[in-house]
């Protein structure tokens, strides 16, 4: 996923209790018809989760769902997370698994969460996408739930498309059905899969070393879209030649082809990959460089104050990765309280930015680091003109309690 597709976020969904303050209307102009007014009405977080989880586009309806499975008090309240998995969009079915696979970290919702990641896995209707059952198998099993091997082996049995039938027989092999071994690995060799970056992160994941050999020689028939997330798989399998090519474009002078890399790796806590990031702050471009900084400034291994220089900067990406990566260091629970505090100075500057690129990467930041911002400029953005922006204000508003 490139750069743009993780600031530019999603929205939420279904009704959580609205507050008994009565909504208020503000009329906004649109810079680029500044004859033009649009009337906001300005709900409250669930009102605009409920906006967001009913929007035509799919990201946005991802974003919603995803919020409220994670912050809803069961994962299912209101029936948020089987509206999720039934949603026609793949990528909001994906979403929700990710967002349930959280939840079984939660003893009280555990139950709750692991029944409904089961039923989505043995679902036999054509609505339900591959690529998300094979990674909420993955997920049950590796927190030791391992009951829907069998659905899954008739699943990848039955499919007749091998790009359909790689991620299932994924799930199948993670909770323990050798069988699928083989004909998974003759599909990566063959490259026949489609373009989804998180089922080829599994793959890297899955310690499964001769699958490293198999994406090596589908390297030669891959599509150029899927070449660097397959060679981020080798490496995470121990297979060392897949550092040559995310090396190349991290280095390279294709500033987009170096963020997607660089977006594959910062997540990763993976020895060999912290390396290449580390290689990316002295080749490639100005906004590729910026971005291994920063990155590394969230492990603790740069000045935190790099994120406050990067704000200063003219370009809108290198603030947006300031303020996504700035809230990563906060998150962090290994480095000192003067982050939170350099955190909180970039969030509130990047909060009031014109790009919306910026302000979106804000939130979500704020999201992530919970009541580090305080309430007000993060409630305002409730009466952004868009909708993607009110859903990551509701988003944030949530994680702080408010």
């Amino acid at each position: 996923m490139n750069t743009t597709n993780i600031l530019v976020a999603a929205s939420l969904l279904l009704a959580l209790p609205l507050s008994a303050c009565a909504p208020k209307r503000v009329a906004w102009s649109d810079p680029s018809l500044p004859e033009n007014q649009v009337q906001i009405e300005v709900l409250a977080p669930a009102g605009v989760l409920e906006q967001g989880a009913s929007s035509d586009e799919p990201g946005v309806r991802a974003r919603a769902l995803d919020i409220l499975i994670r912050t809803a008090p069961t994962p299912d309240a209101g029936g948020i997370a089987k509206r999720a998995l039934w949603d026609p969009d793949g990528w909001v079915q994906q979403e929700a698994v990710r967002a349930l696979a959280d939840r079984m970290a939660d003893p009280k919702v555990a139950a709750e969460a692991v029944t409904l990641l089961e039923s989505f896995v043995r679902r036999t209707d054509a609505l339900a996408d591959p690529y998300a059952r094979g990674a909420a198998a993955v997920r049950l099993a590796a927190a030791g739930h391992m009951d829907t091997k069998d659905a899954l082996h008739t699943a990848w049995k039955k499919e007749r498309a091998d790009w359909r039938a790689a991620p299932l027989q994924l799930g199948a092999l993670a909770l323990g059905d050798r069988e699928a071994l083989k004909p998974l690995a003759e599909t990566l060799a063959n490259g026949d899969i489609a373009l989804e970056t998180d089922f080829l992160l599994d793959i890297g994941r899955s310690g499964e070393t001769e699958l490293a050999d198999a994406l090596r020689e589908g390297d030669e028939w891959i599509e150029d879209e899927v070449r660097l997330p397959y060679a981020v798989a080798r490496l995470m399998l121990g297979d060392d030649s897949g550092a040559k090519p995310v090396e190349q474009a991290i280095n390279g002078s294709d500033p987009l082809v170096a963020l997607e890399a660089l977006d594959y790796l910062v997540e990763l806590d993976h020895d060999k990959v912290v390396n290449l990031v580390r290689k990316g702050r002295t080749g490639g471009t100005d906004l590729s460089r910026a971005y291994a900084h920063m990155a590394l400034a969230a492990r603790g291994e740069e000045k935190a104050t790099i994120y406050l220089d990067a704000m200063l900067s003219m370009d809108p990406e290198v603030r947006a990765l300031a303020a996504r990566l700035s809230a990563k260091a906060a998150a962090n629970p290994d480095l000192d309280k003067k982050v939170d505090r350099i955190a909180r100075k970039v969030l509130e500057t990047a909060l009031g930015d014109e790009d919306v690129r910026v302000r979106l990467a804000a939130l979500r930041g704020a999201t992530r680091v919970g009541g580090l911002l305080p309430e007000p400029p993060v409630r305002a953005h409730l009466a952004d003109e868009l909708l993607a922006v009110r859903v990551e204000a509701a988003g944030a508003l949530l994680a702080r309690g408010s």
